[in-house]
């Protein structure tokens, strides 16, 4: 007899545990949903800031790139006249001198 009261209370203690542990895992649950979606929301919400920063630069170095080309452009043509300017006269002196044509024609 004394040993089944002393199994009965071991059980509700046991019980008592199961249902204090239950209850301590769903009101974990409660908080770590909680927590989850302010963390889903603030991590959109930088996702979306992030993306905004990104698109505004991106923007800007096409912008830049788009600038520098034409500007590129512009100078490359005047860069080939200048290099025109120099090559041509070498390269006609340097074509009288290896072809030699007789004074007359």
């Amino acid at each position: 007899m004394q040993q089944a009261k002393v199994v009965s209370r071991q059980l509700d203690h046991i019980s008592q545990f199961i249902k204090t542990s239950t209850h301590l895992l769903l009101e974990f649950k409660e908080v770590l949903a909680v927590f989850m979606a302010k963390s889903v929301t603030i991590i959109r919400k930088f996702l979306a800031t992030a993306t905004k920063a990104l698109i505004i630069a991106a923007s800007f170095l096409f912008q830049v790139w788009k600038y520098s080309l034409i500007e590129a452009v512009e100078e490359s043509s005047v860069t080939i006249c200048y290099l025109m300017f120099y090559f041509m006269p070498t390269a006609c002196s340097l074509l009288m001198a290896t072809v030699n044509l007789p004074h007359w024609t």
